[in-house]
């Protein structure tokens, strides 16, 4: 019986130390953000669109990247001393690609978001439909 306790503990002590926190972006509320286009998509979608490869965009969540094909988790926050601008780490899935890490730098400009990726720099703005309201 002693056996059996100790091996249960140590199962699941080791789940435990595998499960990590789900790290959330707060600052982003419960927006969705993402290009011109892709809000424009998330509106046809909320009109009642079908859902498919083609109609569904990809968006930036609080939980990270979100998509048809794949998306990206967030990993880490680091604040930086300016307010308003974050590096996010983020692990990446997309297709048969798994684990893909990569790290950006997100800045807060009004209700939009500025998010660097490589020396390359795109706007993500609020997109304003009913679920970008959380309704």
């Amino acid at each position: 019986m002693r056996r059996a306790v100790c091996a249960s503990v140590v199962v699941l002590a080791a789940m435990a130390a595998s499960a990590k926190a789900e790290v959330r972006a707060t600052f982003l509320g419960d927006a969705a953000y993402g290009t011109s286009s892709a809000c424009a998509k998330l509106a046809k979608l909320a009109a009642g669109k079908v859902r498919n490869l083609e109609t569904v965009p990809e968006l930036l969540t609080a939980r990270g990247y979100e998509s048809w094909e794949g998306a990206c988790t967030i990993e880490r926050i680091v604040p930086h001393r300016s307010f308003g601008r974050w590096t996010v780490d983020l692990v990446c899935h997309e297709g048969a690609q798994n684990n893909i890490k990569r790290s950006e730098v997100w800045t807060r400009r009004g209700d939009a978001l500025m998010v660097t990726y490589r020396d390359k720099t795109e706007t993500y703005q609020r997109c304003e439909t009913p679920r970008a309201r959380g309704k």
